[in-house]
């Protein structure tokens, strides 16, 4: 994804430029365009809402700053008017001509075929500055090794990358953001879209306390933390996943480069800013970015967005733009000291490796492997004397294991023949208990038997003992009758 450019047209003009900033999109009137006939060429083709033009950025252009592509809507009185090819300039080559015509041709038959406005997004290659800056932060950690030079600058990352780099980096304590330690309580939320939950939140919330964002504390109207925390009237959001505009860049990256503001209200009056969209009396509320941009040269807006006359505050700035204005101002000096520093540490790992290197190849190593042989060799004679009586008590372990075995072999015989005896006693023990149930029954039956004769002969008994009482009586009656 690279920086969006957009346009009425699914087709734009070929061109193999390199600009040293991304495309300018702005809105142009037809009365500007007398201000570039003067010693450079252009090529305007118009059809619809469409208008693009092209300078050439040779030394001749540095002045008006335009510096690439321009395209811009206008309002046609009437699209049924017979589209215009205006081919102007002085030096414009006749290849040049012949590219815009071809050009212009394919764009008239895409907007007859398809009839309608689209959006395309047309990405801009970073130049080589650029680049040396996004690979530079990327050494040092500041940004991330997958971040694209071509990718869109959201506004979470350049907040987390300013501030990892401001720590990092900053010497003059004045200059540096410290970011508040988590004391329980006494968090005041600056943006209500950003809570402690949030991966960037210390990041943000940093820029916030330290007054560079404009938010809840950093506000006029509370006098202190419980006003903050009760609050709830206005509402403070930072939109952490929109995209970084210019003016945001300049402005944060400025508002920690610059702090002198002793003789700017007297330049402020003298100064021409060379900006077509922006002038000094509408940066009374920025004095950094002020002051920035009348740095010349050396600016930061200079350095990100090359020689430009037109800021366009409001469009979105890639990765590698936003990776120029982090090592722009002091942070070059401290990103060329770490840089240093970091290349001195590599060149000493490296010197020590050829000096391993050296040691191995001349020989040093070679007494130092024989030594670590004949280590090797003790050691090994040990563990084998280590291993043989290992072996040997396992032997003699193992002897009595068996001994110790066949004594359980032999116990388990003899309960096993205990328990045989013991089945084979309990069977005639039971035998016996079923012979002594049976001669029980038996014993009982002629018990029974037995009792019911002795009844039978008590009967008996008593009936003989009645008749003989009878006799006895029969008898004495008998006596006593004789």
């Amino acid at each position: 994804m690279g920086s969006s450019a957009y346009f009425n047209s699914s087709s734009l003009l070929p061109c193999e430029l390199r600009p040293r900033s991304p495309m300018i999109l702005s809105p142009w009137k037809h009365s500007q365009t007398c201000r570039l006939s003067r010693n450079r060429s252009f090529v305007r083709s118009s059809a619809g809402r469409l208008e693009a033009s092209w300078i050439h950025l040779d030394g001749s252009s540095d002045e008006d700053g335009y510096g690439g592509w321009s395209v811009h809507n206008v309002d046609a009185p009437n699209r049924n008017v017979f589209p215009r090819l205006v081919l102007t300039g002085i030096g414009t080559s006749l290849v040049a001509i012949l590219l815009a015509a071809v050009a212009y041709c394919s764009y008239s038959r895409k907007v007859s075929a398809f009839g309608e406005n689209k959006r395309i997004v047309v990405t801009v290659p970073a130049d080589p500055t650029q680049l040396e800056a996004l690979n530079a932060l990327k050494k040092l950690k500041i940004i991330e090794y997958d971040a694209g030079a071509d990718d869109l600058c959201t506004k979470r990352e350049y907040a987390r990358w300013l501030v990892k780099a401001n720590s990092m980096l900053e010497r003059r304590a004045k200059h540096r953001i410290i970011p508040m330690s988590l004391i329980p309580g006494s968090v005041v939320l600056a943006f209500d879209d950003v809570n402690i939950d949030d991966p960037d939140f210390w990041c943000i919330q940093a820029l916030g306390e330290a007054g560079i964002i404009s938010s809840r504390i950093s506000s006029s109207k509370f006098s202190s933390l419980s006003d903050m925390a009760k609050s709830n009237d206005e509402r403070f959001y930072f939109f952490p996943d929109n995209l970084v505009t210019r003016i945001d860049l300049l402005n944060w990256r400025a508002l920690l480069e610059y702090s002198n503001f002793s003789e700017l209200k007297e330049k402020i009056s003298q100064t021409k800013l060379h900006l077509l969209d922006l002038s000094a009396s509408k940066l009374d509320a920025y004095p950094q970015l002020l002051m920035d941009l009348m740095s010349g040269d050396g600016s930061i807006a200079r350095r990100t967005f090359g020689n430009t006359r037109r800021l366009q505050p409001e469009k979105p700035i890639t990765k590698a733009q936003a990776a120029v204005a982090l090592s722009s101002g002091r942070m070059a000096e401290a990103i060329r000291s770490e840089l240093s520093r970091l290349e001195t540490e590599e060149l000493s790992k490296l010197s020590e490796m050829e000096e391993i290197r050296v040691e191995l190849i001349h020989g040093g190593a070679t007494k130092h492997w024989e030594e670590k042989l004949r280590e090797v060799k003790k050691l090994a004679h040990q563990a084998e004397r280590y291993l043989e009586s290992a072996l040997f008590d396992f032997e003699m372990e193992r002897a009595a294991e068996e001994e110790r075995f066949t004594d359980f072999m032999k116990e388990k015989a003899d309960l096993d023949c205990q328990r045989q005896m013991l089945f084979n006693f309990k069977k005639g023990v039971d035998k016996m208990c079923e012979k002594l149930a049976h001669e029980e029954v038996v014993f009982t039956d002629k018990k029974q038997k037995v009792t019911t004769m002795l009844k039978d002969l008590c009967e008996e008994r008593d009936a003989v003992s009645e008749a003989k009482s009878v006799l006895e009586i029969e008898k004495e009656a008998l006596q006593i009758l004789r």
